[in-house]
This record gives structure tokens, C-alpha cells and sequence, in this order.
């Protein structure tokens, strides 16, 4: 079962980016047949920047200024998100930056609200809202994203230990 999920995100993270259908199909294919050299593949970090880059470039909301977290306190709003409380939280994240990308030894992806794809938390966030490595940078899939985990359940996602 988790390959599968594994599959489903890698295909899904593929197709959201510059990748052909051939390109999909023929990945799609390695991966029946051997998918942990697949999934190895796909898990590179050269990989993921490359598909890290090119959703940044599919973000089309040219409303959000960098830095400036009141630019996206409309898409707060719209999604359901508390703006003050979400503002603070793009702040400490990324300093209203929804282009930073993380990966460490206990995160993976980032963007505006900091949402963590590492481990497990990839296949939530996939069946959630559509979220990978590939999108989480696109400020307008983070904050949608955000709002149906904020519907779902509360701040849960953003406490931590220091606050």
C-alpha cells in the first residue's frame, strides 16, 4: 500500500510539471518494474529541485509581493484561514517568502506556511489537497492547502514546542 502511495505522489509531482506524458509514462513503467530504483530516482535532491523549480514558475498569482505578508491576506481570507493568526505563521515560516524550500533530517518542502511533506506526511497532504514536493512553493496551492488542514484540524499543524 504504501508504494502505491509513494507512486501516486511521484506521478502526481511529475505530472504538475514540465514532464511530457511520454516522460510520466515511461517513469510510470520503471516503476512497475523496479519501484524502488524509481522512487530512489524521483527522491534525488537534484530531481526535486528541478521539479521544486518548475511549479514555482506555474504560481500565477502575481498579487503575493515576497516578504510582504499582508499581500497574501486576501487568499487567508478566501480560504478560511484567520489572516493575523496566518500572517504570524507565514512570518515565522518563511518570512512571507513562499518560495523557500526545506530538507532536512525532519523537514521536507516548506513554502509560505511551512507545510512539512517529510516521511509520512507526504501521503496526508497528497490525499488531502493535491500537495508535494513539487507545489508546496506555489504560494496559492500552500494557502489552499493550509485551509483545508486548518478546517480539518485547527492550528494542530503549525504549534510548536516554543509556541
Amino acid at each position: 500500500m504504501r508504494r502505491k502511495a509513494l507512486a501516486a505522489i511521484a506521478v502526481a509531482a511529475l505530472s504538475t510539471t514540465g514532464c511530457t506524458w511520454r516522460q510520466i509514462g515511461a517513469w510510470s513503467q520503471w516503476h512497475d518494474r523496479d519501484p524502488e530504483a524509481a522512487e530512489a530516482f524521483a527522491d534525488r535532491p537534484e530531481i526535486q529541485r528541478q521539479l521544486h523549480r518548475s511549479e514555482q514558475r506555474n504560481d500565477s498569482s502575481s498579487d503575493f509581493r515576497r516578504g510582504d505578508c499582508s499581500s497574501f491576506a486576501s487568499a487567508f481570507a478566501a480560504n478560511g484561514l484567520p489572516v493575523s493568526t496566518f500572517e504570524y505563521i507565514a512570518h515565522r515560516e518563511s518570512g512571507c517568502n513562499p518560495h523557500v524550500y526545506v530538507s532536512d533530517s525532519d523537514d521536507e518542502g516548506g513554502g509560505l506556511l511551512g507545510l512539512n511533506l517529510k516521511g509520512s506526511n507526504a501521503a496526508g497532504w497528497y490525499r488531502l489537497c493535491g500537495l508535494t514536493t513539487g507545489n508546496v512553493t506555489n504560494a496559492s496551492k500552500n494557502i489552499y492547502c493550509a485551509g483545508k488542514m486548518y478546517r480539518a484540524e485547527g492550528l494542530r499543524p503549525w504549534r510548536t514546542s516554543r509556541g
